[in-house]
């Protein structure tokens, strides 16, 4: 009756239990041939009676064996692959009646942690990991009190190198989960025994050490009952210790702290670590900042690229020193500010990036620093990054020549050049708001040409629409020759409007564009139309007749000449204006090895507008005023004017709202 697929599954259910239950009763049976069941697992959680029988302590034990202990040469596949991960799979069921034979037994439990001892195969050390969280997380309180009575929390450091025993001593220290004892001891005497791990020969245990800790610091916030552990982190003497080693001449232990250095900085609680005790670390690290040159000037391993060149790496080290840079900048302290500038450790970085030409990640780590520098309020920081360490000098030549060796194709650009025009280009947009960067800018001759002859095309090359009919230029006319100087004249003029302006500026310019031409057509159409006379559907031929269309064609002809040119002429004005007053005299540029501290103001010449131009000159406004009241002073002396009375002179002075506010 019933019959199916659905119904079978049961039944094979019910055979699979049978098989095993036939084969715990042969006399025979082994725990080998039980592993190798295929439903052993299904049924140790479905607590099968049989079974559990069959699990005695010896038959556990065999199986802590199996996860903890390495085969020997010549082992079957099964001993080497199937019983530790069918063991790990039985340990890790949910069937409480196994859980407390095992809990029960602490002779189990020590041949269980004994692992910790060994060397630590790196595949057992993930069987051992996974029977650890499974009887953490069943039984968090029992489980620590075994670990804890058994005196085995220390011994976790020793194989902390292993990324598997690495996690569990995370949970320990995070403590997670909820417990009625949060063994505080034990975890303080654990996080000792990392920092110590530190300054540990081994470079695989010092990186693990600082692994573990730059993982606690980042997850500062999740961690149960930290009050007691930030004591231990921020503590004096820890934070001495942890910033000597990451200056200390050792690489190992220079390395491994320097990651910890940067994870208090960069961590998502720095603020609560590192404001900790009115800024103890800020103090000590800024003292220390003077060695930060030593470690960017270290040699390095050199690779060779697909050119058979040498070409320098940026190493660990490096990146660290300068992430650490560019998050104490951030913090806009003036204490910081003024040791970074003391150990002119950003002359260090830019020389850097000339010879880390094509290492992209240290580009944008220098974009984000220069951003934060020239951003920031330190007029010191600006300087060394401007002027003191030759950074807008060695830009402008490296865009004015060609830097590239005979080896290299002369079309590739270097591969900073990217991040260079941007740096250009928010010194430009800094330019017109703060003085001290116009006043740096001002010292260097090249700079105003830099931008007009090179900056400004550059800029209109990115910013183009690609494809379509209505390309401003074609590519021919914006190609850059080989060498930079040989630049159309025109070039600035055809690009000046387009400098500066977004997609939709753009956009709305185009629209606006071709609605004024739409304009034009319609009123010279209106305009041909009322010059043309209505004449009948045959008219009589006579001698004006026959050259009516001659003279149309004349007509459109001068409307044209005389409407085009003089909108041309108007943009040539403005744009000729708007250069003039972007250009800087000789006499203005001083010398470049000082650095001007106040800004001074500079005259500027200009040519007198005419009189229908809106944008008159305050020098021309005066000078028409001055000749109105000369045109008057004589009208008054031929006596066309009318005297004025004195009372009335009187109120014209009180020109403003403080005198009448004075007078009652």
């Amino acid at each position: 009756m019933f019959t199916g697929s659905f119904f079978s599954m049961f039944s094979n259910y019910r055979n699979s239990s049978y098989s095993l239950d036939a084969l715990l009763d042969s006399p025979d049976v082994t725990l080998e041939k039980v592993l190798e069941e295929e439903n052993v697992v299904s049924q140790i959680s479905m607590q099968n009676t049989k079974l559990l029988d069959f699990l005695s302590r010896d038959k556990i034990e065999a199986l802590f064996t199996f996860i903890t202990v390495m085969p020997e040469e010549g082992a079957s596949n099964s001993r080497c692959y199937n019983f530790p991960f069918i063991s790990t799979e039985i340990l890790c069921s949910d069937c409480p009646p196994l859980q407390d034979r095992i809990f029960a037994d602490k002779e189990l439990m020590k041949n269980f942690f004994d692992f910790l001892n060994g060397d630590g195969n790196i595949t057992l050390a993930g069987y051992f990991s996974r029977v650890f969280q499974a009887f953490l997380n069943k039984r968090p309180d029992e489980f620590l009190q075994i670990l804890s009575d058994l005196g085995y929390f220390m011994d976790l450091t020793k194989l902390i190198h292993l990324q598997s025993i690495s996690e569990l001593i995370i949970r320990l220290l995070l403590c997670e989960f909820r417990i009625e004892s949060c063994f505080i001891t034990e975890r303080k005497q654990l996080l000792h025994q990392i920092l110590d791990d530190l300054n540990n020969e081994s470079p695989i245990k010092s990186q693990g050490a600082s692994q573990v800790l730059s993982e606690i610091i980042f997850r500062f916030s999740d961690i149960n009952s930290k009050a007691n552990i930030i004591e231990i982190l921020i503590s004096k003497e820890i934070v001495t210790k942890i910033i000597n080693l990451g200056f200390s001449n050792n690489p190992i232990h220079s390395s491994s702290s320097l990651k910890v250095i940067k994870c208090i900085l960069y961590s998502p609680s720095s603020r609560e670590l590192i404001y900790y005790r009115h800024t103890l670390f800020l103090k000590i690290l800024g003292a220390n900042i003077h060695k930060f040159p030593e470690i960017l000037d270290k040699k390095h391993t050199n690779i060779i690229n697909t050119l058979q060149e040498n070409i320098e790496t940026l190493g660990s080290d490096r990146l660290n020193i300068i992430e650490i840079v560019l998050s104490l900048v951030k913090l806009e302290s003036e204490y910081l500010n003024r040791m970074i500038y003391n150990s002119k450790v950003i002359e260090n970085i830019v020389q850097l990036l000339w010879k880390l030409e094509w290492n992209s990640l240290y580009h944008v780590v220098f974009l984000q620093l220069s951003q934060s520098i020239l951003l920031g309020k330190s007029f010191e920081l600006k300087a060394a990054l401007i002027k003191y360490s030759g950074f807008l000098g060695k830009m402008i030549l490296n865009f004015r020549t060609s830097p590239r060796k005979a080896t290299y194709n002369p079309k590739i650009l270097p591969g900073y050049n990217g991040i260079l025009i941007r740096i250009c280009n928010i010194l430009v947009k800094l330019s017109e708001s703060s003085s001290e960067i116009q006043t740096l800018l001002n010292q260097y001759s090249q700079w105003r040409s830099f931008v007009n002859e090179i900056l400004m095309p550059l800029n209109y090359l990115e910013n183009r629409e690609l494809g379509g009919s209505s390309c401003l230029a074609e590519p021919e006319d914006l190609m850059l020759d080989e060498n930079p100087d040989v630049i159309d004249e025109g070039l600035p003029e055809k690009v000046n409007s387009m400098v500066g302006t977004d997609d939709n500026e753009r956009y709305e310019g185009n629209e606006k564009n071709h609605s004024d031409i739409e304009k034009n057509k319609n009123t010279q159409e209106i305009q041909n139309s009322e010059n043309c006379e209505v004449k009948d559907d045959n008219p009589e031929p006579d001698a004006q007749d026959l050259h009516w269309p001659e003279k149309i064609e004349e007509e459109v002809e001068l409307q044209e000449e005389v409407k085009i040119p003089q909108t041309l002429k108007n943009e040539e004005e403005s744009e000729e204006e708007g250069r003039k007053d972007y250009e800087i005299e000789p006499e203005e540029i001083k010398n470049q090895n000082e650095v001007e501290t106040t800004e001074e103001p500079r005259e500027e010449i200009e040519e007198e507008p005419e009189d229908n131009n809106p944008n008159e000159t305050s020098v021309a406004i005066k000078a028409k005023n001055e000749d109105k009241e000369f045109f008057f002073q004589d009208t008054d002396k031929q006596g066309l004017e009318i005297e004025k009375d004195p009372e009335d002179n009187e109120l014209k002075q009180k020109n403003t709202i403080e005198d009448f506010v004075s007078d009652p």
